[in-house]
């Protein structure tokens, strides 16, 4: 079945507050659609009590969210990606460790759903490329959706999953329509989007469809890419990832966000330290947006974050 990226998420909310009676929705401008059209027409189904417009005081809305989760609420909040750092503290020194402060005393289950949005003309301060930082809170699960495919079964999972989880949406995909994955998606997994033999390609988010196109293209030159979307980025699936290197030898990491400090240095970190290393027949690339900030210009921000001719070089360079 065709979805949409935002289509799917708004009939996954439905479904999850029709099946749950204990799931609340909040989030600034909520019950007037939301942030991306997420809640428009829910009232046609669901109690309006149970979709909560909040004011603009972003630490109170995921306070207000621990509270009603402690009353045995479930909640699911909305926040723009570019508020992300206003939450920071009440998510890592609050909620992320709420079971281990409290000894389990009481639930800590809160959906927040937000966004990894990087793109030209939004300006340095109008940008989210903090999955890096969220991914450090331990008690944090985060995900990144690159496909509309798998929007209702990875935020199905982060609903139902116990804990906190942090959904991160790829504000480059929203407008996408494609076959819908309706496999289970397990919490913590990555999972194979092409099969390969040359080159393992381990990427997510908005980097996905790039390295995809890249993979096509490298097809054509005869170099054949394992493409690997890591998805958990708090809790990275090193077990594909070492399965999918000893096969190829060879690995590629792709992301937008920036190089320094960025998840890539984390999954090859990993690689290094697993069995995968004894098989690598060449170095590790990192393919990732430049240490810079991030450029309002449409030009300097082309050069900012990784084409997809620079993924197809490092591809082909290393496949060959």
């Amino acid at each position: 079945m065709q979805v949409g990226y935002i289509s799917a998420l708004r009939d996954t909310i439905k479904d999850i507050m029709l099946k749950d009676r204990a799931s609340i929705l909040m989030g600034m401008n909520i019950s007037s659609g939301g942030l991306w059209g997420e809640s428009r027409g829910l009232d046609e189904y669901v109690s309006q009590r149970r979709i909560i417009d909040t004011p603009y005081s972003i630490p109170s809305i995921i306070g207000s969210a621990l509270g009603l989760s402690m009353s045995g609420a479930r909640p699911i909040v909305t926040i723009k990606g570019e508020y992300l750092l206003k939450a920071a503290d009440v998510i890592a020194n609050k909620v992320a460790i709420s079971d281990y402060i409290t000894n389990n005393q009481f639930s800590s289950d809160v959906l927040i759903i937000s966004e990894i949005d990087i793109d030209a003309q939004k300006g340095a301060q109008g940008v989210s490329i903090y999955e890096s930082v969220f991914s450090q809170i331990h008690g944090l699960k985060v995900i990144a959706v690159s496909s509309a495919a798998d929007v209702r079964r990875m935020v199905t999972a982060a609903y139902d999953c116990e804990g906190p989880v942090l959904v991160l949406l790829c504000t480059q995909s929203m407008d996408d329509v494609c076959e819908e994955n309706t496999l289970p998606y397990e919490m913590g997994s990555s999972q194979i989007l092409r099969e390969g033999e040359d080159v393992t390609v381990i990427t997510y988010g908005p980097a996905v469809k790039k390295v995809l196109m890249a993979a096509d293209e490298a097809a054509e030159m005869g170099v054949s890419c394992e493409v690997i979307d890591v998805v958990c980025l708090s809790d990275i699936d090193i077990d594909l990832i070492e399965k999918s290197v000893i096969k190829t030898a060879k690995a590629v990491v792709v992301h937008d966000s920036r190089k320094n400090l960025g998840i890539a240095s984390e999954v090859v970190s990993k690689i290094v330290e697993s069995e995968a290393f004894f098989y690598l027949e060449d170095k590790i690339l990192r393919v990732c947006a430049k240490d810079a900030v991030v450029p309002y210009s449409k030009d300097e921000f082309k050069l900012f974050v990784p084409s997809k001719e620079e993924i197809l070089d490092a591809i082909v360079n290393m496949g060959k």
